[in-house]
């Protein structure tokens, strides 16, 4: 079983492996688009409308999609561009993102 942070409890093997399937397409899908975005030398703006192309079809239902998916584009584009430990997440750092992504 398991018991994830958001939703109801996995039980069985085949729902487990359903589970773990979804998630690994989650982070599939987010990656290369953080990779093509890096090797198109998009920044970050156009990074995330590249991904929500990919994302929002499959995973725009997804509950708090919209709160998660900047997060998630920014560490992804990070580590495509060679960034191996993700950054602290501050404040300032916040405000930069959103600045970025509203620009």
């Amino acid at each position: 079983a398991i018991v994830p942070g958001r939703g109801e409890a996995m039980l069985g093997n085949a729902n487990v492996n359903k589970s773990l399937d979804y998630t690994q397409r989650w982070v599939e899908t987010l990656f290369d688009c953080g990779k093509q975005a890096v090797a198109q030398n998009l920044d970050l703006k156009a990074a995330m409308a590249l991904t929500r192309q990919h994302m929002d079809p499959v995973f725009g239902k997804v509950f708090i999609y919209e709160h998660c998916l900047p997060f998630d584009v920014s560490r992804a584009y990070d580590e495509a561009k060679g960034i191996k430990h993700p950054r602290i997440w501050t404040a300032e750092r916040d405000k930069e993102m959103w600045a970025a992504l509203q620009a």
